[in-house]
């Protein structure tokens, strides 16, 4: 196993930028999500470590060592892709063993290799088999097992459960997340789905636009995050926003949105100029029904047996509200809104960098 550090990466295609400034430390054992909207460079610098891509500027490192010049099979990585990538014609044991061979391992030892990870992997049964024969997450099974017989000092996975059903999604995430852990290989997994990164990370690297916006563990992402960009990505519903400004400081500190509704702040923003444009930001989870506050109507309620989410339009503003368990509420009907003033965020108005003081970046 090895650590893996980028400093200072960039990566241009002619005249466009395309990674700007990256600068990460992925620690030996780690697994580490690399997430963001489609485009934001997050696969470029996966290709980069596995040498797919070429470095226009700075310096990838594994285990301390500088590899920009080395050739991927010189890198002792492992790559798991998102189409699997498995060769049609052979079978599911000649598929994982054919990148030893290319190697010059010796038969007794791709075969103990194999079997070992088919073990794993539980895929003895299916080692004659031939891809088409295999159902889809049977296949990203043997794209793992694959990376497996390599023994690499780094896995890599470039969203390798895009391609399957929303259930067999969350088994995966449980299976590579356990597999990880077993063998305790550094990991790097390339995703644009936020619950995926939440559930499996170690730590989360949120991309956009080329550039590193935060890095931390997924509750360090989810209580402070660094901007507005990374409350409203991290999150699953999407965090509340309200534009305004602060007002009201002199006895409590206050929030005065833009439709005329006073919003509490946690007192650790005391200081923040009064009369400051701002946005203010509130998770679904920290809002609630109450008998008393400002009045709204219930709109789409959505059901999931366990819980239920219901959108609130406040007086022109729309607000995603948590219920814990179910709800007997109706669309249309009138609600009254409360919060929890101490988990509120504030974020500049025009770059978007959280107020609050308790965030950090990296």
């Amino acid at each position: 196993m090895a650590s893996l550090s980028f400093h200072g990466v960039c990566k241009q295609f002619g005249e466009t930028s395309v990674l700007s400034d990256v600068n990460v430390e992925i620690a030996d054992g780690e697994f580490a999500v690399l997430v963001g909207p489609s485009g934001c460079g997050k696969s470029t610098l996966l290709r980069m470590v596995a040498g797919l891509e070429t470095v226009t500027s700075g310096d990838v490192l594994i285990g301390g060592k500088r590899v920009n010049g080395l050739r991927p099979k010189d890198r002792d990585i492992a790559m798991v892709f998102q189409n699997y990538a498995l060769y049609p014609h052979m079978s599911v044991e000649q598929n994982m063993s054919f990148g030893l061979r290319m190697l010059g391992h010796d038969r007794a030892a791709t075969r103990r290799r194999v079997a070992d990870a088919a073990a794993i992997l539980e895929l003895e049964p299916l080692l004659k088999r031939l891809p088409r024969d295999l159902s889809g997450g049977q296949r990203q099974r043997v794209a793992m097992g694959r990376a497996i017989v390599r023994e690499p000092e780094i896995f890599l996975f470039d969203e390798p459960l895009s391609n399957l059903d929303a259930q067999l999604r969350t088994q995966m995430r449980i299976e590579i997340k356990s597999l990880q852990r077993r063998l305790g290989t550094t990991s790097v997994y390339v995703t644009h789905d936020q619950v995926e990164a939440m559930t499996m990370a170690d730590r989360i690297v949120v991309m956009r636009k080329g550039r590193v916006e935060q890095v931390g563990t997924p509750m360090e992402l989810f209580d402070r995050p660094a901007t507005r960009f990374v409350a409203g990505f991290i999150g699953s519903p999407a965090m509340n926003f309200v534009e305004g400004r602060i007002g009201g400081m002199a006895d409590a500190p206050v929030f005065e949105a833009w439709n005329g509704a006073s919003l509490p702040l946690p007192d650790s923003l005391r200081s923040v100029e009064p009369g400051r444009p701002a946005v203010y930001g509130i998770r679904p989870q920290y809002l609630h029904f109450a008998s008393v506050g400002p009045a709204g109507r219930a709109g789409v309620v959505e059901a999931f047996g366990h819980e239920t989410y219901v959108q609130v339009d406040q007086a022109g503003q729309n607000f995603t509200v948590h219920v814990p368990g179910r709800s007997d509420l109706r669309g249309g009907e009138t609600v009254q809104l409360a919060l929890d003033g101490n988990k509120a965020l504030l974020f500049d108005r025009e770059s978007g960098i959280a107020l609050d003081t308790g965030s950090a970046n990296g």
